[in-house]
């Protein structure tokens, strides 16, 4: 709530103005010999995403501007697409490089708005406060164009992922020795590479990230 008075005779200045949470408003009045002016005005936006349910009314105008809804989710069935069965996931935090962001607990969706339009804005998700560690996400960076007057929805599946891990080493007669520095590939059926490490010192390796599948 602010309000102000000016009074310089034969005239003077009254004007009264209240943010919200949900919009500011306010009025002014101006009285001088021979004239009386009164002005009104309120502003603020509200924005829809009918997909999400999303709904939230901002003191902020953004009119003109875009946004992004991010909606994390665990891809069950690896398919890439949200479905009815599959649960959000909370813990997913969002870096952009613009914009105001807003977390809604309720339904673990992240909102940033603000953003200018016919602009591409870069975007990066990172896991560190999911539950579970073998919970990844398959594109963590992204380039996204953003639309005026429009709240972009963005799925983020979350994919299930398992660890191989095992010993490379040499064996001479009852003598056994590990083999370091020894790239090991990882491939589908197909085969394409898809990921690769490099064994320790004593011939361990390990690697978490496989998607399911052979």
């Amino acid at each position: 709530y602010q309000n102000s008075l000016i009074y310089n005779s034969p005239s003077y200045q009254l004007g009264f103005t209240y943010d919200l949470r949900y919009a500011r408003i306010g009025t002014s009045a101006y009285q001088s010999a021979h004239t009386a002016t009164l002005s009104e005005f309120a502003s603020g936006s509200l924005m829809v995403q009918p997909q999400v349910n999303y709904f939230n009314a901002n003191v902020n105008s953004n009119v003109g501007r875009g946004g992004l809804i991010f909606e994390p989710f665990l891809d069950i069935n690896n398919n890439g697409r949200k479905d009815k069965n599959e649960p959000r996931v909370s813990g997913l935090t969002v870096a952009v490089n613009g914009g105001g962001m807003q977390k809604t607990t309720k339904d673990t969706t992240i909102v940033v708005s603000g953003l200018e339009p016919y602009t591409n804005y870069f975007v990066e998700l990172n896991t560190d406060g999911f539950e579970n560690m073998a919970w990844k996400i398959k594109k963590p960076k992204m380039n996204i164009a953003i639309e005026p007057n429009k709240l972009k929805l963005i799925e983020v599946p979350i994919a299930i992922v398992g660890e191989a891990s095992g010993n490379i080493y040499i064996k001479k007669k009852n003598e056994e020795m590990g083999l370091g520095r020894i790239s090991v590939n990882f491939y589908t059926k197909d085969p394409v590479l898809v990921s690769k490490t490099m064994t320790e010192s004593d011939g361990y390796f390990s690697y978490l990230g496989l998607l399911p599948g052979a």
